[in-house]
């Protein structure tokens, strides 16, 4: 009931997922809806003709991503478990099969064994479409020795669903924190095909309609109030007036002490705040923006990183912070 569509991006989804052999990328900053809306493109597909599957790698272990061999294994079977989660024998059938089929990784190589199984044994065996939609997917950033490869592989398989029957079975979608701020070849990935959403703040009649749907009977300058501090991002919007709906707060009161140590944000700041420390460059620059200084020359890295941390907006050359609460609470810690 508080799911806020945000026009256009809903509908072009929903028509995309119906088409054999799309590709949809999602992309935000954090904590901007990206799995709220990721959630209903797969219940909009989810019929008996369509299989589906989420994973999110950002819950995965360590141990997930210790090799391509083991990712690509590991991989092949949570869509394996998934698929065959109410057909013991059919989910024996497909282990038995990958298990055979990975014997072949040697002879030619771990991406071809896995895009083999999926087109020589999995899509016949299931004989229906599957829509595979892959979470937090920028956490393979962290491992060079899986990333490239595992890209490559996505990109291919897309391409492959142009010209293949069997691959026009696969609808992919994927959703991830910002722009790969790593080295990636573009033309190697899945990053510059297929249907692009990013995920922009809520405007004011959006920020207004939540806030009815909190039972908050704002005027337009309430609402103004807010954003003034907050902008239009969902996850702060919508814990501030989860608060007030419970009587937890008021509006006058949680903008007072919005980045003190009594603030309802206290704990999402000082995450914020933790990351930065790790990271001095990132500390520095945000520091300096805080203080105004939105022409400050940065590295690509630096400014993507801050952008998918969501605690800036880049417009054209400039940098700026995303919103007001962000500006306080990091110039303050530069003082």
């Amino acid at each position: 009931p508080f799911y806020l569509e945000r026009p256009p991006y809903e509908q072009r989804c929903y028509e995309a997922i119906k088409k054999p052999g799309c590709l949809i990328r999602i992309k935000a900053p954090q904590q901007m809806g990206k799995s709220s809306l990721l959630a209903r493109i797969i219940q909009q597909a989810a019929t008996a003709e369509n299989i589906t599957i989420t994973i999110d790698f950002g819950i995965a272990d360590k141990q997930f991503f210790s090799n391509l061999d083991n990712f690509l294994y590991c991989f092949c079977n949570i869509v394996i478990d998934e698929i065959g989660r109410d057909n013991p024998e059919l989910l024996e059938k497909l282990s038995d099969k990958l298990d055979k089929r990975w014997k072949s990784c040697k002879r030619v190589g771990y991406n071809q064994a896995c895009r083999n199984y999926f087109e020589r044994d999995l899509f016949p065996e299931i004989k229906k479409s599957l829509i595979l939609s892959l979470e937090t997917v920028d956490r393979l950033f962290q491992y060079p020795g899986i990333y490239k490869d595992f890209f490559a592989l996505l990109r291919a398989v897309h391409e492959d669903t142009k010209r293949r029957d069997t691959w026009k079975q696969l609808r992919l979608v994927l959703a991830y924190s910002t722009e790969a701020y790593v080295p990636v070849d573009i033309n190697q990935s899945p990053f510059n095909v297929g249907l692009p959403e990013e995920l922009q703040e809520f405007n004011h009649q959006q920020v207004k309609d939540l806030a009815h749907r909190h039972q908050l009977q704002w005027s337009d300058s309430e609402v103004v109030s807010l954003m003034g501090v907050l902008g239009g991002h969902p996850y702060l919007i919508r814990l501030a007036m989860y608060r007030i709906a419970v009587q937890e707060t008021n509006l006058d009161e949680l903008l007072q002490k919005a980045t003190t140590a009594e603030s309802i944000y206290n704990n999402h700041l000082l995450r914020l705040e933790n990351v930065l420390q790790r990271q001095p460059e990132l500390k520095q620059a945000m520091q300096e923006i805080a203080g105004g200084n939105y022409s400050i020359p940065l590295t690509k890295e630096v400014r993507f990183k801050l952008y998918s941390l969501g605690v800036v907006k880049l417009e054209d050359d400039q940098v700026i912070p995303r919103c007001r609460l962000y500006e306080k609470y990091f110039l303050q810690k530069s003082e």
